[in-house]
């Protein structure tokens, strides 16, 4: 079996992370696509299990949460009731560290309370102490947030608004939706006005559209089995914390955090996702297909000789 050198696999994840698609990285580093599939599948399930390791016992002033659309297959308009479950949108929750710029939690399901709730569990679970956190309107939000964490947070929610919600109460058509502005609600605690915001979490969702080719909103470049979409994700967020410099800080959100003492290279990233990947109930190891050299052949045209 062909075994990548790291140079490759350096070149592969530097195409991955800044929205190359499979296709498209193969071609650019004359690998073939079923082994590039199979190292970003391999990296982003190391990485699940890096971010799961590294992320622990923090503690953060300011949390923002939010959820992002994305689909496996195909979206929701066009899922049969034969189809399987992971078809379909899928939801990304992500939480943030507003002053580090750290994603702190992430979770992949459908958008509905279940979901919800276990996202927040895992954000909880990861911090320590009290912290502020703003979410945007969503209800379950709410409930989850009462009931995972209690008293034990200041949450609030940046409840936009549209002018088809109000076309929608008066019974006229909803037309295009455009904002018009949005409400501050505070839910438990004693949260900073001033700081219920959701700002940090949305350019968070904006670079992961611009850097991951999945999450694109009009794309044919869609993840097609939810193993693939959940390791991009992780893939991506790891990448983030670990090894993207951040201009405003001038360094890594991990270092910012005091995560890690210094900033991570792709080839460190990539020994330690590697080194942690599940290895147990796994399909059977892709193989690099060799390269096949077409020799030009004889074809025979009537009325003359045989040409190449």
């Amino acid at each position: 079996m062909s075994v990548l050198k790291k140079e490759q696999r350096i070149q592969i994840l530097s195409q991955l992370v800044e929205g190359t698609g499979i296709r498209s990285t193969a071609r650019l580093t004359g690998v073939d696509k079923t082994t590039v599939n199979k190292l970003a599948l391999d990296l982003g399930e190391g990485c699940w299990v890096l971010h799961d390791q590294l992320m622990r016992d923090l503690r953060v002033a300011l949390v923002q949460v939010d959820e992002q659309w994305g689909f496996v297959r195909k979206k929701n308009k066009h899922v049969k009731e034969t189809d399987p479950s992971d078809f379909g949108d899928q939801w990304t929750y992500v939480g943030i560290d507003v002053v580090k710029k750290a994603v702190l939690s992430f979770f992949i399901g459908k958008r509905n309370a279940a979901s919800a709730r276990a996202f927040v569990t895992d954000l909880r679970s990861r911090l320590l102490g009290r912290f502020q956190v703003t979410s945007d309107g969503y209800k379950p939000y709410a409930d989850a947030f009462a009931e995972v964490c209690g008293d034990s947070v200041d949450f609030a929610q940046l409840v936009k608004q549209y002018e088809c919600d109000e076309r929608e109460a008066k019974g006229q058509p909803l037309g295009r939706k455009r904002y018009i502005g949005s409400e501050k609600q505070i839910i438990t605690g004693d949260p900073d006005e001033t700081k219920i915001s959701t700002s940090g979490i949305e350019r968070l969702n904006l670079s992961n559209r611009m850097e991951q080719a999945r999450f694109a909103r009009k794309t044919l470049r869609h993840s097609k089995v939810l193993r693939h979409h959940e390791a991009s994700a992780a893939l991506y967020y790891t990448y983030f914390n670990l090894a993207r410099w951040h201009e405003m800080l001038k360094t890594t959100p991990a270092v910012a955090l005091g995560v890690t003492p210094g900033e991570w290279s792709l080839g460190q990233l990539i020994d330690a996702a590697l080194d942690l990947r599940p290895r147990g109930n796994r399909e059977p190891e892709e193989r690099e297909q060799p390269e096949v050299v077409l020799q030009p052949r004889l074809v025979a045209i009537a009325g003359g000789k045989g040409r190449p």
